[in-house]
Order: structure tokens, then sequence, then C-alpha cells
């Protein structure tokens, strides 16, 4: 089998399990923002191990994948990780999604609401706000990603990403004239960087306006880019809404 893309279809790995009841250890999926690869979770996951079990799904045109065309609509975003998600069935899972990775971990939180395949228990927004991407131009938008980006290893990646990053904001342009982000019937945790010169105080806080079961808020140091070098400040934080959206111990507030 094959996805839409081309590329082979997710196998399942794992077998047994009480059907439509999901267990194992708690998995963390991190959906990375427009023509952004994977990869650039990867230093979480050491930092992370004694937590939460992190996962990525590679999108085409990045990283591994750099020569595949582009999805060019959010629907395809959220199929490919709603696909990979029920391949592995049975599973308890955190969605993270960074920028316009946020806006489609929403969606595929609510694609799987009423799954009996895997079960979302948490949604954390990282360097993002809902519905405001409509609001600049494509241009303004990577405008600005390559200005907070300059001089970094992330602004040599947008350059060499510019026509991916501009396809994700296109399709985020297009879902945003036909669907609202929908509510998130999880719990929600957001972290801003103060410096986020993209995402003001106010958007990241229009998320707490979908959140029905519980909003956590937090700002830390940095830009954009949270996760270009991840800050003891930004880690400390990822722990706190984890333990949050999980139903662990950290409070809900607004930092």
């Amino acid at each position: 089998m094959t996805e839409r893309d081309g590329s082979p279809a997710p196998t399942n790995r794992h077998g047994g399990g009480d059907r439509g009841r999901p267990n194992g250890r708690l998995r963390l999926l991190c959906l990375p923002g427009a023509g952004a690869s994977a990869a650039r979770f990867e230093q979480l996951r050491r930092h992370l191990a004694g937590v939460v079990e992190l996962r990525t799904f590679e999108l085409p045109s990045r990283g591994i994948r750099f020569a595949e065309p582009p999805f060019t609509s959010l629907g395809d975003h959220v199929a490919h990780f709603v696909r990979h998600i029920e391949a592995e069935p049975y599973q308890r899972w955190v969605l993270l999604g960074e920028s316009l990775g946020a806006v489609t971990a929403a969606s595929v939180a609510a694609e799987l609401a009423d799954s009996m395949r895997a079960e979302v228990v948490g949604l954390i927004t990282v360097s993002a706000a809902p519905g405001t991407t409509g609001r600049r131009s494509r241009d303004e938008v990577l405008a600005q990603l390559e200005a907070d980006a300059r001089g970094t290893a992330t602004g040599e990646l947008i350059t060499l990403a510019a026509e991916a990053i501009l396809v994700d904001i296109d399709a985020a342009h297009a879902a945003a004239e036909v669907t609202a982000v929908p509510a998130v019937t999880v719990p929600l945790a957001t972290i801003r960087g103060r410096a986020d010169s993209l995402v003001t105080d106010d958007g990241a806080r229009r998320w707490e306006g979908l959140a029905r079961a519980g909003w956590w808020y937090r700002e830390v140091g940095g830009n954009h880019f949270q996760f270009e070098r991840p800050t003891r400040e930004l880690l400390t934080a990822l722990r706190e809404a984890l333990g949050f959206v999980s139903g662990g111990s950290a409070a809900p507030g607004r930092g």
C-alpha cells in the first residue's frame, strides 16, 4: 500500500492490546512548522527520554523526503499524521505542534476524538496562534521567518525550503477560508517565546477560547524558533505542559 503522495503506507508493528482501550507508554508526536523537518525535534528526544517517548513522522519535501513534492492542503497534512498514529494502535498520544504545525495538531486531535485505535490525551502548541495566518500575506510571513532566523542554522534551512514553506502557508490560508481551527476537547497547553515577532501574547492566548478541557500557558525566553537549541527554560516548560495535559500535577495558569 502507498500513501497519497506515493510513499509506503505505515505498517502496524504492534500487536495485542485491548481493542478500543489505548494503553502503553505515553507518546509525544511532534508536528513541525511550515517547511520544517521533523529532525528539528531530535534534541528533545534525549532531554525528554525519561518523561515521554518522542515520535516524529517526516512530511514530504522535508528532511529525508526532501525530493518529494509537498502536500498542498491542510487535509493532506492531517491525513498523514492520522494514518501513522492509527498504524500504531491502542497507544496514548500527546500532540506537540510548532507554529503552523499546531493548527495541524488541533485538527488531528479533532479527527481522532472518536477513534477506537488511538487516544489523544492532550495538545501542546508552541510558537503558534489559531487563525492568525490569514492576517499576513505569504511573503510577509516568509520575510519575518527569515528575519528572525538570520545567522542561524534555521535561517539557512528556511532559504533552502522557501518553496515548501510557501506551499504550507498557502494550505493554511486556504483552510482558514473554509473552516475554523477546531475546538480542543483535551487538555491544552500553550508555550510562546517572549521575543516572538510572529505570534503576539494576545495571539497565543486565543487558544484559551478553543480549550474545552482546561488551558495552561507559559512564556519562555527566545523567539519563534524554540527548538533550534532548546533552553533549560523551554525544557522545564515542556515537562510542566506534559504533566498538565496528561493529568499530572501541573496546575493550569497563564504564566
